[in-house]
Parts: C-alpha cells; sequence; structure tokens
C-alpha cells in the first residue's frame, strides 16, 4: 500500500510517501525541511507505550512523534483548543 497524502490515507495531512506491509511501515520519506530537536518529557507509561508502538510498526520514534504532534497541531487548527482539551478528558 502507498500513501502520498490522498483523500483515502490515514496520514493524509504529511506529504510524504509511506509504504505499509502488513503492519509494518517499510519505508516513509519525509520532505527535506532543516529539522530542529527539542526536549521532551513523557510518563513512564506514555513512554512504553511509545516504544512498544515504535517498535511494532517499525516506525522510527522521530518519525512517530511528527506523525502525533502534527496531527495534534492540525485538529487543534480544525477544531479549536478547548474543543480538542475536552476530547483528551473524556
Amino acid at each position: 500500500m502507498r500513501f502520498a497524502g490522498t483523500a483515502d490515507a490515514p496520514f493524509k495531512y504529511l506529504s510524504p510517501i509511506l509504504e505499509i506491509q502488513g503492519n509494518h511501515m517499510t519505508s516513509f520519506n519525509f520532505a527535506t525541511s532543516p529539522q530542529v530537536q527539542f526536549p521532551l518529557r513523557l510518563s513512564y507509561d506514555l513512554t512504553s507505550r511509545f516504544n512498544q508502538i515504535s517498535k511494532s510498526t517499525r516506525i522510527p520514534k522521530s518519525t512517530l512523534g511528527r506523525i502525533a504532534i502534527k496531527s495534534l497541531l492540525d485538529e487543534i487548527d480544525e477544531k479549536g483548543i478547548t474543543s480538542v482539551l475536552e476530547g483528551v478528558r473524556s
């Protein structure tokens, strides 16, 4: 399966090519742009889930983190912060 930002793609908010075989990512090509590192503190439980999902999907943690952050920011832009935070609490 190959996604490139099409309407049927679950990662439609990204423009890279994502290839998936079964439950595993085989390649992921992000557009070349400057990358910035910043520290991020996660709870032990969230870190465990993050590590497990990264391992089981074979998606690098940096890529998985970028996808998650981009998804959340897009949702905030689309629905507003109040709506998103209410959904997180429930």
